[in-house]
């Protein structure tokens, strides 16, 4: 989940039968937490090109698309064609909910 960096405090506890050690202070230590997480989209497109023409004249072409990252909240991603004559997609919007959201998800297009 892209969060941004972070301080965390991390504290500690001693607990021992030896005098000694038992319930000693023990300074707190403040970590910073760099987020390596980047909300970012990854498109693998199939190797072929799509032959204009009529929409679903030419031979079709499946891309996948799947989130890099845990969101917090549901993704949907619109996909559209720039020329709706000559190459049509399969699906109008791709939903990336949490408890799925590491599985790709295929768009076909001709």
């Amino acid at each position: 989940m892209d969060q941004g960096n972070r301080s965390v405090t991390v504290s500690h506890r001693a607990t021992s039968s030896d005098g000694h050690y038992n319930a000693i202070a023990i300074r707190h230590v403040t970590a910073t937490m760099a987020d390596n997480d980047t909300a970012a989209v990854t498109i693998s497109e199939s190797s072929g090109t799509v032959v204009s023409g009529a929409p679903g004249a030419g031979r079709a072409n499946s891309d996948t698309v799947a989130l890099d990252t845990l969101p917090s909240a549901d993704v949907t991603i619109t996909v559209e064609s720039g020329d709706p004559g000559a190459v049509t997609v399969s699906l109008g919007t791709l939903t990336f909910a949490i408890p799925t959201w590491s599985t790709a998800q295929t768009v076909t297009r001709g």
